[in-house]
């Protein structure tokens, strides 16, 4: 039995003050770091695109050895040394401008955000339970989108007096982070094994045998590697797609950094609102209502980037991003409450690192196909069709649905 002593802090608030200052920190990163990079750095496109190679193969590797650290010895401690190796790494990148460096520094970040992957999301169920972990999800999805607005003007901030800035400030305010939560954070639900049943293959083992055994949760991993496939090609690609297809309004004399912070800004304030309808109205302690959810999110966010592909007008295109974007935010808490509610508690942040493993494999094989139709046909025909792969999403949720219906109707 766990007895260690923790102060007595609101667990739920903890998990929101990590969610929301993660996401500010991180904003302050990713506002700013191809430009970082190209212009400070002087990486040319090859080596930018093999910094964050060097990121995803990182998660790939780091994935799953991370999560079952997490089940078999501590979800607090894995967090709090994910949250510290995460500002080591941003702050290396921030002070040694030079590819090697950067290249190290990616690992190093890799590895913590594994560490945090799959563990936090165990650790709040732990501490508050399935039910109130499904709302909480919904809640930090709000945060991080405040927060999210927050980083990114406190990145063109410090970005304006001097462009490693933003690399300093996140790394330095993640290392803090890590030892306020190392103060504050409490564990109080979980349960550490027995020490003859600490060892990791063996909860390794357990995770891969309760997805064989449980359909669902091949489904969820299956839904999982789907939307990862197609996330990389609409990210890599939309802005170039504003770029190429679309003349910015000249309002106020804004250049086109500051219309991307704009779009940004207004993405994150949609997605709050949507997020807020999801919360009111799906019942996400209900596993048939969860699947019903997803497969109305994922469908209207592949008619949205087909029809931002296709889009011909600038305000439409502005628009359909938007919608997008609050979509993809309303449908992450929900796959996390999905898979929370068929995961066994012992190895919880193993599948969770499982999913995650999953989608960085999507990651990297659907940036390939999407970037060659790029090439050799056409942005819009890249775009739409990261909008179909995603659509496969509603053929693997609707086959689930219709197993279940199945075994309900023979079970006597």
């Amino acid at each position: 039995m766990n007895t260690t002593k923790y102060p007595r802090v609101n667990a739920l608030w903890v998990y929101l003050l990590l969610e929301g200052a993660s996401a500010l920190l991180f904003n302050l990163i990713v506002t700013i770091y191809v430009v970082y990079y190209a212009t400070t750095v002087g990486l040319d496109p090859l080596q930018i695109v093999l910094v964050g190679t060097t990121f995803e193969a990182t998660i790939f590797l780091f994935e799953i050895p991370t999560g079952v650290i997490a089940d078999a010895y501590s979800r607090r401690v894995s967090i709090i040394a994910g949250v510290f190796l995460t500002g080591i790494g941003l702050l290396t990148e921030g002070l040694f401008p030079t590819f090697g460096a950067i290249l190290i520094a990616e690992v190093v970040a890799g590895i913590g955000a594994t560490l945090m992957s799959g563990a936090t999301e165990a650790w709040i169920s732990d501490e508050i339970g399935e039910a109130q972990a499904a709302q909480a999800f919904i809640r930090a999805a709000q945060v991080r989108n405040l927060a999210g607005i927050a980083g990114v003007i406190l990145s063109v901030v410090l970005a304006s007096v001097q462009l490693n800035l933003p690399f300093v400030a996140a790394g330095a305010l993640f290392v803090l982070l890590a030892g306020l939560l190392l103060l504050v954070m409490p564990e109080r639900g979980f349960k550490r094994r027995s020490e003859q049943r600490t060892d990791l293959l063996v909860t390794a083992r357990a995770g891969f045998r309760l997805v064989r055994v449980r359909p669902a949760l091949l489904v969820i991993l299956g839904v999982a590697f789907v939307y990862a496939f197609h996330s990389e090609g609409f990210e890599l690609l939309w802005q170039k797609h504003i770029l190429d297809h679309f003349t910015l309004p000249a309002l106020a004399g804004l250049d086109s950094v500051a219309w991307f912070g704009i779009i940004g800004l207004g993405a994150n304030v949609l997605s709050i609102a949507v997020s807020e309808i999801v919360r009111r109205r799906a019942d996400l302690n209900n596993h048939h209502t969860i699947a019903h959810t997803l497969m109305i999110l994922y469908a209207l966010m592949a008619a949205g980037i087909i029809g931002f592909a296709l889009a011909g007008d600038f305000a439409l295109a502005v628009g359909l991003f938007w919608l997008v974007m609050a979509l993809q935010t309303a449908a992450k808490p929900v796959g996390q409450a999905w898979l929370n509610q068929h995961a066994h508690p012992e190895i919880r942040a193993t599948l969770f690192s499982m999913s995650g493993q999953v989608g960085s494999v999507g990651e990297m094989l659907g940036g390939l196909p999407v970037g060659l139709l790029g090439r050799w046909f056409s942005l819009r025909a890249a775009l739409a069709f990261s909008g179909i792969i995603l659509a496969l999403t509603l053929l693997l949720l609707n086959r689930m649905q219709q197993r279940e219906v199945q075994q309900a109707v023979e079970i006597p």
